[in-house]
């Protein structure tokens, strides 16, 4: 089968800076909402306890821990599809990227995307159930993952605009193409 490229998505050093500068206005929002709800289901009414009892080294270090998972979870959609992928950072952002040139289904792809989403925020919610005491860490490297996983939700707006269920996406250097099958 023989493949038509239709669209692309190109990420440029300005789409990477809008794109951080998103993901940092989300973690702050979501920083400050946070710490709204916690004062107020806590009895800590200004929340110094909880930042009194936060190592800033540890935070540092599960956020880099967090930004791992989060590339890797990405690369499990890659690997249970069949591909190969490689890690970097380009532009300030870390990626992985598949790199054995398959063509996936639209609908692959969106599950490889989403990912990380769904397993950040899944692992989160059971930290905080079985590790209550460790809400802040908890809370930072959620905030983290849905941060970071901004440029993925523009990427699934793109497809979700652009792309239509029979058409497949390849990941490119450049971000990803999208492509309709032809018969020869």
């Amino acid at each position: 089968m023989q493949y038509q490229r239709v669209s692309d998505f190109r990420l440029s050093w300005k789409l990477s800076i809008i794109l951080n500068l998103i993901a940092g206005a989300v973690f702050v929002v979501g920083f400050y909402l946070f710490f709204y709800l916690y004062a107020g289901f806590s009895d800590d009414r200004y929340c110094i306890r909880l930042l009194e009892n936060s190592n800033l080294w540890v935070t540092y270090i599960l956020i880099f821990v967090q930004v791992i998972l989060h590339e890797y979870s990405h690369a499990l959609g890659y690997k249970l599809s069949g591909g190969k992928v490689a890690y970097g950072i380009k532009w300030l952002c870390p990626y992985c990227r598949e790199v054995s040139g398959i063509y996936y289904r639209t609908r692959e792809f969106i599950i490889t995307l989403t990912l990380p989403l769904i397993t950040g925020t899944i692992a989160g919610i059971i930290a905080i159930l079985l590790f209550p005491q460790f809400l802040y860490y908890t809370a930072v490297c959620m905030l983290v993952n849905i941060s970071g996983a901004s440029g993925d939700l523009m990427m699934l707006a793109y497809i979700l605009l652009k792309a239509r269920k029979d058409e497949y996406i390849k990941d490119e250097p450049y971000g990803f193409s999208v492509y309709r099958a032809v018969k020869v």
